[in-house]
Parts: C-alpha cells; sequence; structure tokens
C-alpha cells in the first residue's frame, strides 16, 4: 500500500468509527431504587468496571450501570430523556459539557454534599460548580523516541524547517485542536497563556507558519500514533498521559514533551444530570471519584494527574500545579467560527 494512501487511510478512519459509536451505543432502561446510571467514556469503561465500580457498590450498597460511549452521544442520550432522564452522572469532555450546561441538563453541585470539592484545584471546578474534573491527563506533544533520544524542549521545536513534512496536529474535529490554538498564540504573543489563548488571530499567524512542517491532520491519537511509532512522523501535537505512557511501558519508542512552555491540562469531567434519577447515590458516586482512594485508580488506571490537591501525583506524573489550563467555555462558544477558520486556512 502507498504512504500517502496508508496515512489517509489510518487518519481518516477516526469519522467512521466514531458514528459507530453513536449507532451502536447500547439502550439504557431507567434506573431502578439503589441503582445508578453513569454515561461516561467507552476507553475507560473496562478499568471504571473493574477497578472503581465494585468498591463503590460494596461500599453503598447499590448497583451501578456504566453506559460507555462517546461525549456526543452521551449528550444525545441526555437530550433525548430531558423529561425522563436516564442518567444520574455523566464523565464527559469539558466541552461537551459545556453544551449540557448551557442546555440547562445539569444539576449544581452542593459542597454539602460532595466535600470533597473543597481540596481540588480551583481550575478543577467549572461554571460555579456546575461540574467538576475528576481527573487531568497531561498533554503536551508525542514523539518518536528514536529520532529524539533527548526528547523536545520547547513546543518551538513543531515549527524548526528541519522538520518539514515530519509534524502531525489535530484537527478541529478533535477535541485535543484548541490546546495546539492556545500554545500558538502563546507562542507567538509572548503573552502568558492565560491572556494569549484569546488571540485568535495570532494563534492562526503562528499556525500558518506552520503549515510547511504540517504531514497531516488527525482525529484520534490512535491514528496518528501508527505513523509517529513507524518514525513517518517524527511528532505529534496533543497526545498525552492516558495514552502514551501505558504504550512506552509496552516497549513501542513514543515519548511525551515536557516542553519549557509547559503541558496542559485536559479535562475529564463529572455531573450530576438535571432531574437525576438517583440523586443521593449521583452526589456520593460524584464524592467517592474526587476523594483519595478512586484518584489513586486513575493514576493507576489512566496515568492521569490528581485534581484533588491533598493527593500527591506518584513518580511520571506532573502535579496539578504543573499542568496549564485554558478556557473550555470560550473555546466551545467560538468552535464554529474556530473550525471554519482552521479548515479555510490549515487545512486546506
Amino acid at each position: 500500500m502507498r504512504a500517502d494512501l496508508s496515512r489517509r487511510v489510518i487518519l481518516k478512519s477516526a469519522a467512521s468509527a466514531a458514528l459507530a459509536g453513536i449507532v451502536g451505543a447500547p439502550a439504557i432502561v431507567r434506573a431502578q431504587a439503589r441503582e445508578l446510571v453513569v454515561g461516561g467514556p467507552l476507553g475507560q469503561a473496562e478499568a471504571i468496571k473493574r477497578a472503581a465500580i465494585p468498591l463503590f457498590e460494596a461500599k453503598h450498597k447499590c448497583k451501578v450501570v456504566y453506559d460507555g460511549s462517546q461525549s456526543f452521544a452521551n449528550l444525545q442520550k441526555m437530550q433525548a430523556s430531558r423529561d425522563k432522564p436516564i442518567y444520574s452522572v455523566v464523565m464527559m469532555d469539558d466541552p461537551i459539557l459545556h453544551i449540557a450546561a448551557d442546555q440547562d441538563l445539569l444539576e449544581k453541585l452542593k459542597p454539602s454534599n460532595v466535600p470533597t470539592m473543597g481540596q481540588l484545584s480551583p481550575g478543577a471546578i467549572l461554571r460555579d460548580g456546575l461540574w467538576v474534573n475528576y481527573m487531568w491527563p497531561a498533554l503536551s506533544i508525542g514523539y518518536n523516541e528514536k529520532q529524539f533520544p533527548k526528547g523536545l524542549a520547547s513546543w518551538e521545536e513543531m515549527w524548526d524547517p528541519r522538520h518539514k513534512s515530519r509534524v502531525l496536529i489535530p484537527s478541529y474535529k478533535s477535541t485535543t485542536a484548541p490546546f495546539t490554538t492556545a500554545m500558538a498564540a502563546h507562542l507567538e504573543t509572548g503573552e502568558p497563556m492565560e491572556k494569549a489563548q484569546y488571540k485568535v488571530d495570532a494563534a492562526f499567524k503562528k499556525l500558518k507558519a506552520l503549515k510547511p512542517n504540517i504531514l497531516d491532520l488527525y482525529v484520534q491519537p490512535t491514528q496518528a500514533s501508527i505513523l509517529v511509532e513507524q518514525g513517518e512522523a517524527g511528532m505529534a501535537a496533543g497526545f498525552y498521559t492516558t495514552y502514551v505512557i501505558p504504550r512506552r511501558v509496552s516497549g513501542i519508542p513514543l515519548g511525551l514533551a515536557t516542553p519549557k512552555e509547559g503541558m496542559f491540562a485536559m479535562p475529564k469531567g463529572i455531573a450530576k444530570v438535571k432531574n437525576s434519577p438517583a440523586p443521593e447515590l449521583a452526589d456520593a458516586f460524584i464524592e467517592e471519584c474526587l476523594a483519595p482512594d478512586f484518584q489513586a485508580v486513575w493514576m493507576k488506571e489512566f496515568f492521569s494527574t490528581p485534581t484533588n490537591l491533598k493527593v500527591t501525583a506518584t513518580a511520571g506524573i506532573p502535579s496539578a500545579s504543573e499542568l496549564v489550563a485554558i478556557d473550555w467555555k470560550f473555546a466551545s462558544d467560538n468552535l464554529k467560527q474556530l473550525t471554519d477558520r482552521f479548515d479555510r486556512e490549515i487545512a486546506s
């Protein structure tokens, strides 16, 4: 198979996979007494069912049904069951939770019911408590360790002319795309990230300068990773610890940069559904997800930074204070505008 054809097959297969995930999602019945239905990421299903749910069921004498699917598919189910919710808790990416919040599908968490909220990093409490982040995978640049045995010291490395047609970046069909845009704005303006991320024109000026180095765009890291691991690409923006570390441990030459400009906090949110069928169990489940025992589970299973500041990150995992958070409300509100501009100026 020709290299350009294989690359297209690899990188464009994500779209059909995403559609299959929505169409094939299992039907969920409304929860009964002492039963909690949680809608969460399909990729986390096995570990959560094995390492977290049995502990919660034993402690709270209940049954937990976990519906693993994509965040957007679970949002569609929330919309369809608004009058009679099927979920009590959802675990989603922040961009989708912003949509759910705007559509009044979430119930504000009360610190009296979820007291561990008081131990979280301030950046992990969103929209005045409509949801919280239970873990932060650290995100930066994935790279081929054989090609870069000393790693990558800066995000600016992606712009180095030596790497012409060797760089992958996420398209705006990926939830990781706003990180690349925010970093581009920071590098172009020299302003702190909390200010630079809103400088859209500066971001696109910097991204245009990257075009000679862009080999291709990707939707899911699983597709891009094949090209990096095989050496066809040297690096890919938007890779994160949950994906990279297990592959590296298994012997694959895939590294994750710790650049001087910082790594991003990839937000993984958990929220209580409005008019939850099991409100008390929902509060209890969210509380457990933030408490030390489950924070340890997230570190062990997903190599993710704990958002509870009283929990110490294990070796090889950045602490919450080391990660940079971006304004996902801004990214969500401007998603269509940013997507159209990206497709017009960068993807074309």
